[in-house]
């Protein structure tokens, strides 16, 4: 593993490994500083907040976004999400929307930028 200085942790990414081959990648995101934002446990099941809304909402619309995934099972959790996409094949891919990331940092970069713009944006309103 690679000791990441900047966050403090390692990182349990392959070295050399080619992320925007075809395959399923299961993504684990945490809100900064583990903040409980997108709802609350209640009776043993999780209540999505506005805020967890949205960020189902945009998980859900990255297929849509980008011709190159499909969007698998999902967990939104208090502080954080996981969720598992899939890079498809080129012969197995969809016509062409928005855009096609190559790697899985794009598409995940491309999600956190998104859902922090917005969550930022209702912040302030």
């Amino acid at each position: 593993m690679i000791y990441n200085r900047i966050h403090g942790r390692r990182s349990i990414r392959l070295k050399n490994y080619d992320y925007s081959k075809e395959g399923l990648y299961f993504i684990i995101i945490c809100t900064q500083n583990r903040e409980m934002l997108f709802g609350e446990i209640i009776d043993e099941k999780m209540k999505l907040n506005e805020v967890g809304e949205m960020i189902k909402s945009f998980y859900l619309d990255l297929e849509n976004r980008y011709e190159n995934i499909k969007c698998h099972e999902y967990v939104i959790m208090p502080n954080h999400i996981h969720f598992i996409i899939e890079i498809l094949e080129k012969k197995k891919r969809r016509a062409p929307t928005r855009g096609a990331p190559t790697k899985l940092g794009d598409i995940i970069g491309s999600f956190k930028s998104l859902t922090t713009v917005k969550y930022i944006e209702n912040v302030r309103l």
